[in-house]
Formats: C-alpha cells, sequence, structure tokens
C-alpha cells in the first residue's frame, strides 16, 4: 500500500509545492462536503423510511418490522464476510462524492424492512438451516425472499420519488416515465407475489419453473435480483415494453451464492411464462460453460445492486479488473435494454465466478 502523504511532503499533484498549501485544502472542502452530504442524506432516508410485513398472513404478524436480509445471513453472509465486512456496490452516503464500491456490515447487507420478525424467522427456516437440495421448496423460498426484496426495493423507491417529484410530473416527461417505470414493476410484481402467496398458503411450491447450475467450486461472492428480458440470445422478441401502465412484464428471478465446496445457481419464472421464457433460459444452458458463466456474471451485474463479494478476495484483485466491473456497472445502470445483448455477451474484461 501507499504510505500516507504528509503536510509537508512535495504534493502528489506535480505543483512543486507542499501538500498542506495545494490540494490539502481541497481535500478538506471535499471531506467536509462528504460529510454534509452523509448527514443531510441519512436524515432523508430515515424519513422516507418503509415497514411492512409482505407476508400473506397477516393476522399472525408480530407487528415488530427487523432488517431481514435478502441473502441467507448465516450460511452465506457469514461465510462470505471478513470480520464482519463484505463488498457492495451500493455506496454508503459517505462514499458518494468519491465513488466506488463500499464495505458494509453484515449487519446491514442485503437488509430489508419487509418482514416481521415472526415470519422472517418461521417462513425461511428450511432454507437458512439447512443445506440446499435442489427442491422445488427451496427454490420457491429463494425466490420469495428475493420477490420480496425486489418488490420492497420498489415500493420504497415509489414513495420517495412521489415525494422528490411532487407537483412536477405534468411539466417533466423524464420524471413522469420514472414514476410509470416503478409502478408499472410494483403492479406486475405483485401479481408474481399474489400466485406465490398462493402456494404458501396451500404449501404447494409447484407455480414455478426454475433451471439449476451447479459450479464445481465455491465461489466467494453472491447476489439476488431479477430482470425482464425484452430479447433472447438470438435478438428474437421475448416481450415488448412501452413504458405504459398497461405493460405486463415477464421476470426472471436469480440466486447466486455459495454452499459447502460447491456453489448454485438458481433462474426461476411464473410457470405460466414458459410460453415466453422457457426457450430464453435454454439458449443460456446450451451454452458452453465458460461463456454460460460469462454471460451470467454479465447479467448479474446488469441486474442488480445486490452483490456481495468477500473483501479479501476483493482487494487481492488487480485494481485493473476491479475497476472494468465498476465501469461496467456504471455503464449499464441506464442503458436500454436493446444495448443489453451486446454487452453481456461480449463483455470479457472481468467474470464474477472469478472470485473463486
Amino acid at each position: 500500500m501507499t504510505d500516507k502523504i504528509g503536510r509537508n511532503d512535495r504534493c502528489y499533484c506535480g505543483s512543486e509545492k507542499k501538500y498542506k498549501n495545494c490540494c490539502s485544502r481541497n481535500n478538506d472542502e471535499l471531506k467536509k462536503l462528504e460529510r454534509e452530504i452523509s448527514k443531510q442524506m441519512s436524515f432523508y432516508l430515515k424519513e422516507h423510511d418503509l415497514k411492512l410485513c409482505l407476508h400473506p398472513d397477516k393476522a399472525s404478524c408480530s407487528n415488530r418490522i427487523i432488517k431481514a436480509h435478502s441473502i441467507q445471513n448465516n450460511r452465506i453472509l457469514n461465510r462470505l464476510s471478513y470480520k464482519g465486512k463484505l463488498v457492495m456496490p451500493i455506496p454508503k452516503p459517505k462514499d458518494i462524492i468519491s465513488g466506488g464500491w463500499s464495505q458494509w456490515g453484515r449487519g446491514q447487507a442485503t437488509t430489508f424492512k419487509g418482514f416481521c420478525s415472526h415470519h422472517d424467522l418461521s417462513l425461511f427456516r428450511l432454507i437458512d438451516e439447512s443445506k440446499f437440495d435442489y427442491s422445488a421448496e427451496h427454490v420457491f423460498l429463494h425466490t420469495y425472499r428475493n420477490l420480496s426484496h425486489e418488490l420492497y426495493k420498489k415500493m420504497l423507491g415509489f414513495k420517495r420519488i412521489s415525494s422528490w417529484f411532487q407537483g412536477q410530473l405534468e411539466k417533466d416527461r423524464l420524471k413522469r416515465d420514472i414514476t410509470r417505470a416503478f409502478f408499472t414493476d410494483i403492479r406486475c410484481l405483485m401479481y408474481v407475489k399474489e400466485v406465490l402467496d398462493s402456494g404458501i398458503q396451500s404449501q404447494n411450491y409447484e407455480s414455478l419453473s426454475y433451471k439449476i447450475w451447479e459450479v464445481e467450486q465455491e465461489i466467494f461472492f453472491a447476489a439476488s435480483g431479477f430482470f425482464a428480458p425484452q430479447k433472447d440470445l438470438k435478438l428474437n422478441n421475448i416481450q415488448k415494453t412501452t413504458n405504459s401502465l398497461e405493460d405486463e412484464l415477464k421476470y426472471i428471478f436469480f440466486s447466486v451464492f455459495p454452499c459447502e465446496e460447491k456453489s448454485y445457481i438458481l433462474i426461476s419464472w411464473l410457470k405460466n411464462h414458459d410460453c415466453e421464457l422457457k426457450y430464453f433460459v435454454n439458449q443460456i444452458n446450451d451454452l458452453s460453460e465458460e461463456k454460460r458463466l460469462s454471460y451470467l456474471s454479465n447479467m448479474i451485474v446488469v441486474a442488480t445492486e445486490n452483490i456481495v463479494i468477500n473483501p479479501i478476495k476483493w482487494e487481492n484483485t488487480s485494481i485493473e479488473l476491479r475497476k472494468a466491473l465498476q465501469k461496467f456497472y456504471e455503464d449499464t445502470l441506464y442503458k436500454v435494454e436493446e444495448n443489453h445483448y451486446s454487452m453481456l455477451v461480449n463483455n470479457n474484461k472481468f467474470n464474477l465466478f472469478d472470485f473463486a
């Protein structure tokens, strides 16, 4: 590591001045600004928070909403963490200006206030306490936890942008489109939730189609998320979104995690969406293992911010590869779906599955 520059050392910018008379002043002002932004953001996020239990059985709620983990805590996050820390692409408020990925404590990473203490414990006990066993019930519970997290994020985002954009939607098309996109995702995710809620209440876990890929080594990252593919690998249309309130989106959910010297990639979707999505998943399955893992790695980075990486593996990865991953993540935040195919297939500058 580079030694910390002293105040009387020559400034690193090449000005020949002492650091204290040159860039130190700018850095002090930047740190002051970062502290102020962090304070303001923390206050705003607290003021515009959301707490609810997404379990269908409201009558048995404990009414104590907790920070539930969207990626299993003891069996996965504990395995990946180092001294209780994990690396995520979500910046902390204090890191907003400097950019880069942040280290989060295991008690904060992947959490959301979407379940009460009773339902988070009782509903997910099977996958929290036992090894993944390929069963439909295990896949169902991983999917339901993933869905609940994504729905919660959309609901929270809708609440916050409604506050930000209050009184501005009629005059600002961009803000109107953003609000409509959040509303459409919430409506379509609620449909998926209604189907899965029925499965929870009847203990019938057969409403999902799914594909499981096994990786013959333990990876040092985990992720979960979802996406609504518009084109398959041959650029044929799967579904078309018009950003209208009538869009009926079909989603693919994914969970990736290590488990006792192996790792698993779960892809799931509603069975009644087989017509639109099953052929696309089969295309991914028909790729060679190397291309499949490369494609899935890129897809994960495009589709979600819910990624956790072991800090030691992150630090031991070259700066060039880390920058390539961060740039790809940032470049794809606002890309339209039509550009995703080339990015997903052709990018080979990094592979999350190399964190192994």
